[in-house]
């Protein structure tokens, strides 16, 4: 239940896989309930595709120019789907 955010306490609104102090979201409202990076809107999924092409976090933060802890998590967070 720490992962989820409900609205009024009663709707659940969000729901954040690697916890709520991480930058990974699945919202209904973003990307059609895509994972998404929250602060930037890109969906995990891009980005991890995107480090895979190029192999840097450095420079997939710089295309997308975003924090390189969201890449990161993008790319953790793709990685615990495949485990």
């Amino acid at each position: 239940l720490k992962q989820l955010e409900f609205r009024d306490g009663t709707v659940l609104e969000r729901w954040w896989p690697l916890g709520i102090d991480r930058h990974i979201v699945v919202d209904p409202r973003k990307n059609f309930g895509q994972p998404t990076a929250v602060t930037e809107g890109i969906p995990t999924q891009t980005l991890a595709r995107s480090y895979k092409a190029n192999g840097s976090l450095a420079e997939v933060a710089r295309w997308y120019e975003i924090s390189f802890e969201s890449v990161q998590e993008a790319i953790d967070y793709e990685l615990s789907l495949a485990a």
